[in-house]
């Protein structure tokens, strides 16, 4: 306090809030709320003491440690999210590592007013880094919740593509002279374009390809109806019947053609 009264508070360049909220006497300089060396890394009262602080003045000791001197330079940062170190001539190689904490630094012997104006330029500006700061958080939480639902859709995703390539996976065909090879690589997880082989007897083999209206998960859910809807046999109690594919075609076209929605569906396909 006598630091403040005798030193800085006759050559305080204005009159600002003070921290504790109130003003001196001297100059127009506020009034301080102090806070110990010790309280400042781990007391609690202390955190809200510098929470609530327009801006935050770091006196150092010449006898204090590099270590003691970054915890507490860092709890200022933390807490108060700024403020001015005032160093000592026995500790001006320490500069750039408070500086490097977020504070700036006032090496002590020079002029007292340059240290009342640094303060009262940062305590000036401590509104709108307020502001800034909510909005900050806002934007930081904003963000989180967006990735979460990204990473909630890229899951379901996954699970879409597995369940479309089961619909689409055939079965282990030998048919003499005929070889099936299949490379599926759609340009997203799911695709529009649909194929399905399989085996309708002994002698007979099927097969459909299809190119659904439309990009991605909408188009992928068209070609999968596209897929379980396309029937190329018949089964009876006894007996079974080979659907033609012209037959197999139009059974399909009047599917899609069902007026339960309002949206005109399309497909190519052979």
């Amino acid at each position: 306090k006598a630091w403040w009264d005798g030193l800085l508070a006759p050559t305080w360049p204005g009159q600002i809030n003070g921290a504790a909220g109130g003003r001196g006497a001297g100059g127009g300089a506020p009034s301080p709320q102090w806070v110990s060396w010790e309280a400042a890394t781990v007391d609690k009262q202390a955190f809200a003491a510098l929470g609530r602080a327009d801006v935050a003045c770091v006196l150092v000791d010449p006898s204090c440690q590099e270590r003691e001197l970054r915890r507490v330079c860092a709890s200022v940062r933390e807490h108060a999210g700024g403020g001015v170190c005032v160093l000592p001539a026995s500790h001006a190689h320490l500069a750039p590592a408070v500086a490097s904490m977020g504070l700036l630094v006032h090496h002590d012997g020079r002029p007292h007013g340059c240290l009342g104006s640094m303060l009262m330029g940062m305590a000036d500006r401590q509104g709108v880094v307020r502001e800034l700061q909510t909005e900050l958080n806002a934007r930081q939480g904003a963000q989180r919740q967006a990735q979460q639902l990204v990473s909630k859709v890229d899951g379901e995703l996954v699970l879409a593509a597995k369940l479309q390539r089961e619909v689409m996976r055939s079965d282990d065909l030998t048919v003499p002279g005929i070889k099936i090879g299949i490379l599926y690589r759609p340009a997203w997880y799911v695709s529009g374009d649909v194929y399905k082989f399989l085996r309708i007897d002994e002698k007979h083999i099927g097969g459909v390809l299809a190119d659904a209206m439309g990009h991605g998960v909408s188009a992928a859910m068209y070609s999968m109806l596209i897929a379980n809807s396309t029937t190329m046999k018949q089964t009876g109690t006894h007996s079974y019947r080979l659907i033609p594919p012209f037959e197999s075609m139009e059974k399909l076209n009047h599917l899609l053609l069902q007026p339960d929605s309002e949206t005109t569906r399309f497909a190519t396909a052979v």
